[in-house]
């Protein structure tokens, strides 16, 4: 079995108000891999071993005339590998592959070809409740979804039955920037701090593949057994005390921390620029 190297490895302190509930010395270990069992990759036509793109110099003999030839390399490229047959391969060695629980199917390039999807210009979204499945699963990509000036009713109602309901739109399959999707129809809510204006607005949700998600029992930490809280009445008065009074996350400490230190980086630099006018 492969060896799972954690991502991240420190301590996590639980606030409550800057009171320090807990402090969790863990490792992180990235919840998504690739999908499973079914993905698709490049084999060795002959012996169905994945292939890899390694480095290969190429020769090409130097001189002119009765000058000495003597080899030179002129470029290195990439070129498919097989580990098992232990040489480069031809570009008609190469063959599509679907990797299975039980190994890899080869497949022909006109079977490959029946695997695309056309473009569909209308789709269905199925109202559901929303659940903890779709926060479990998680947001692979969002989009805005805005109306056209003539379709500003509809646009008004989508809102209101899914604020009404708590509802999501369950939209099965839809193709955006040629890759299909599945994901939700969901109502969200601006906070002014975000961008200057309190807003509601329409997002499509396209939702991480589910095949790609590891089970967290996977993972070697994962099968340690919790044990009882010992100063659970105590813990239980820290809550009560300090729970009525947690205050929302701001939006503007949500931001990359490397575009916080250019953001930073910048002011400072131009600050400085100013101040030897």
């Amino acid at each position: 079995m492969k060896k799972l190297t954690a991502n991240w490895t420190g301590v996590i302190t639980l606030l409550m108000n800057d009171t320090p509930i807990a402090k969790l010395d863990c490792r992180l270990y990235s919840a998504t891999g690739n999908p499973k069992p079914l993905s698709l990759s490049q084999v060795h036509a002959e012996c169905l071993t994945a292939v890899k793109e390694t480095k290969k110099a190429k020769e090409q003999m130097g001189g002119k005339g009765k000058e000495k030839i003597s080899p030179q390399v002129t470029q290195v490229r990439h070129e498919p590998y097989c580990p098992k047959c232990g040489r480069f391969l031809k570009t008609d060695e190469v063959s599509r592959a679907i990797e299975t629980a039980t190994g890899s199917v080869k497949i022909t390039e006109a079977e490959f070809a029946t695997l695309a999807f056309t473009p569909n210009k209308a789709v269905t979204a199925k109202l559901f409740r929303s659940d903890g499945a779709v926060a479990a699963i998680g947001v692979d990509r969002r989009f805005y979804v805005l109306p056209r000036a003539t379709s500003l009713e509809a646009y008004g109602i989508v809102l209101y039955v899914l604020g009404a309901t708590e509802g999501v739109g369950f939209i099965e399959e839809v193709v955006i920037d040629e890759k299909p999707r599945v994901g939700v129809l969901r109502l969200l809510k601006f906070p002014k701090v975000l961008f200057g204006h309190e807003d509601k607005v329409l997002v499509f949700d396209a939702l991480i593949d589910t095949g790609s998600l590891k089970d967290p029992r996977g993972f070697p930490d994962c099968s340690q057994a919790i044990p009882a809280l010992a100063n659970k009445s105590q813990l239980d008065k820290t809550i009560n005390r300090l729970a009525g009074s947690l205050a929302a996350i701001d939006p503007e400490k949500c931001i990359d921390p490397r575009r916080q230190q250019l953001a930073m980086l910048a002011r400072k630099k131009i600050e400085e620029s100013i101040s030897r006018r």
